[in-house]
């Protein structure tokens, strides 16, 4: 098994129109940490499906491209104000008081306090209903709170199951070695979070033997990169200029555009995305996509036959797409290790040797959380 690419599942729900004031908020206290918090974690669980996660904040920078003592600064006056957040440590008789005063921890806090919005489209009554989920459900410090020393400390945080579940259902594609190349400038990383949607509706078009291009308006671009500008008149000028400057910072996926007329337009204010079939193949997951969706859809079988016994299994299924209880079971089953692992791990390995016609074993895939990682993780690996 040869590793070629760093490709890395996104909640497509980040990229959804209605959360671009949630990010442009959490853009206003940290940049983009908040926003690379929640691609981290969702792929640090990925990695650990059925197990806790505990990670420190170099394992965060290292992974996401940041430097740690930016991340360690103090919040102004005005900030701790504002946020008014204490982690409380029982230590026999006299607990210990920790003020959340640096960017990570109150990023962290942040994410447990905002809510995204995720729409479920109902094609029977053509109607679309918002669930508004936490982003985050809980977090825990591990460190040597009776110091005043600096000593390294550990997170565990957890992201709400909705948005996890996203990942085997709902998701583009980036690849984390050009996503790290860009700068913690306003709009450049949520911008390329754009791009893999692009991605995927552009390969949706050319497969429909539609034109294949995205567009969007300048004043949609002004928006999406959190561009400011004085006057209107110049708005097409630093959109060019903004993209330019991505460009010069991405390798594999590079995008071409032009300016054009849109409808109504009376000058060319739209701007027409391209991408290189080569590009667009890279972003393609083959086999990999297949396993994930089939073994996500066995394992909700499996659920369903251990757990529901009796009930109709169409009925079941339904409720499990719509039923916000049965849901939350299914999922607390779903990420629990001390659980059906034996089964769990059954179902994988099946899965696993129906697509690729080989046992996993054979390939050295013997551990199951680097199992699963493939299985989550996408195009990453060549078999």
């Amino acid at each position: 098994m040869e590793k070629k690419k760093n490709l890395s599942r996104v909640p497509r729900v980040i990229t959804d129109k209605h959360n671009e004031v949630l990010l442009n908020k959490l853009w206003e206290h940290s940049g983009n940490v908040g926003v690379d918090l929640v691609l981290f974690l969702a792929n640090k669980q990925r990695e650990n499906l059925f197990s806790e996660c505990w990670f420190s904040i170099m394992d965060f920078c290292e992974a996401m491209g940041y430097e740690r003592t930016n991340l360690q600064r103090r919040l102004s006056q005005e900030e701790l104000e504002d946020l008014k957040a204490q982690y409380i440590v029982a230590d026999g008789a006299q607990p210990i008081i920790h003020r959340i005063e640096t960017v990570f921890e109150s990023t962290i806090y942040r994410l447990g306090k905002e809510n995204i919005g995720m729409p479920i489209y109902d094609l029977q009554t053509k109607s679309t209903r918002y669930n508004f989920i936490q982003i985050v459900t809980s977090f825990d410090i591990h460190g040597d709170f009776t110091s005043k020393k600096d000593s390294k400390r550990l997170y565990r945080v957890k992201l709400n199951r909705n948005l996890l579940e996203t990942l085997f259902t709902s998701y583009n594609l980036i690849e984390m070695k050009d996503y790290k190349r860009l700068p913690d400038r306003k709009g450049y990383r949520v911008f390329y979070l754009h791009l893999a949607r692009m991605i995927i509706i552009i390969r949706y078009r050319k497969y429909q033997g539609a034109m294949p291009y995205y567009s969007m308006t300048v004043s949609e671009l002004v928006n999406l990169l959190q561009i400011d500008i004085e006057e209107p008149k110049y708005a097409k000028r630093k959109v060019k200029s903004v993209l330019e400057d991505i460009r010069k910072h991405l390798g594999i996926t590079q995008f071409d555009y032009e300016f054009v007329k849109g409808e109504g337009q009376r000058f060319a204010y739209t701007v027409q995305f391209h991408f290189s079939d080569e590009t667009l193949e890279y972003f393609n997951e083959k086999g990999i996509r297949v396993l994930s969706e089939k073994f996500h859809q066995t394992i909700v079988q499996s659920y369903v036959r251990r757990y529901h016994a009796g009930r109709p299994w169409a009925q079941v299924f339904e409720n499990l797409k719509s039923d916000e209880v049965e849901k939350e079971q299914f999922r607390e089953w779903l990420y629990d290790n001390a659980m059906d692992m034996e089964e769990k791990t059954r179902i994988y390995r099946e899965c696993f040797m129906e697509v690729f016609q080989q046992d996993p074993q054979e390939l050295g895939i013997d551990d199951f959380n680097f199992a699963i990682d493939i299985c989550m993780k996408g195009d990453e690996y060549t078999l």
